[in-house]
């Protein structure tokens, strides 16, 4: 789970670097490289939310790592932050 959460905070930072690069360039085509990162943000969130609620596999950590648990303030986007996300970058193009 450690692994799927770095290489989705891998992809979140390809894609603000994207961001900045169209900030200080005005280049389009790093908005559009930004929203396919997005594209594959999606999936590997969606692989960390699975690995979270899967658990590890010993009934003693049954619910340990459940994405309700987690503090609201030490976390990950949800599925909305991404989206809103997308949106405001589809709105830059």
């Amino acid at each position: 789970m450690y692994l799927n959460l770095i290489g989705f905070e891998d992809l979140l930072h390809e894609a603000a670097k994207q961001k900045k690069a169209f900030e200080e360039s005005g280049k389009k085509e790093n908005l559009q490289e930004a929203l396919l990162q997005l594209d594959n943000e999606k999936k590997a969130f969606e692989t960390v939310l699975q690995r979270s609620l899967d658990g590890d596999k010993n009934p003693r950590w049954e619910g340990w790592y459940s994405p309700a648990k987690r503090r609201p303030n030490n976390g990950f986007p949800t599925q909305e932050m991404l989206e809103e996300i997308k949106q405001k970058l589809e709105t830059a193009l």
